[in-house]
């Protein structure tokens, strides 16, 4: 049998929630999230201006090839943290661009990385394969290169995992 002051608790705990997950919403509504262009990245890695971090899977890298001086850290892999952690550290002095398939990973990642005050970071929002953002990495011929020779590019550190 269910006792008021269960009911209360309960009710209690779900508004609890209820309001952190507001408060959540409404913090990553107020900052504006900064997104570049494919070819805005493209160029900024070509002039050292930004490290790109390719979020996807190494699965999705050998299919569609790495955009060219993007660092491949796999988001799923069980050391993205530690990894992620070690390169904004390593590159403090210059933003952080990053790139997945159509920008929906990458907008999530953002938000976690500017809510918990980690360094400067944009959006690739049209991935490499376009979303509303534009129309993505492949679709504007950007440069490639093979996942093989993305990972051999990484420094030790990043390599020694994959």
């Amino acid at each position: 049998m269910i006792y008021r002051k269960d009911l209360f608790m309960l009710f209690a705990r779900r508004l609890f929630i209820m309001l952190l997950a507001a408060m959540s919403f409404a913090s990553l509504a107020q900052a504006e999230p900064k997104v570049m262009s494919a070819k805005e990245a493209s160029r900024a890695v070509e002039a050292d201006e930004i490290v790109l971090i390719d979020i996807r899977t190494p699965e999705e890298w050998a299919t569609s090839g790495v955009a060219k001086g993007a660092w491949p850290i796999d988001m799923v892999s069980k050391d993205f943290g530690t990894r992620l952690q070690a390169l904004l550290k390593a590159e403090a002095d210059k933003p952080i661009a990053i790139i997945c398939a159509t920008g929906g990973r990458t907008l999530f990642l953002q938000n976690i990385i500017t809510q918990n005050g980690l360094g400067e970071v944009w959006d690739v929002g049209e991935g490499m394969y376009g979303s509303r953002h534009g129309q993505g990495w492949l679709k504007n011929k950007l440069p490639l290169m093979s996942a093989e020779d993305a990972l051999k590019a990484l420094p030790e550190t990043y390599r020694s995992a994959y």
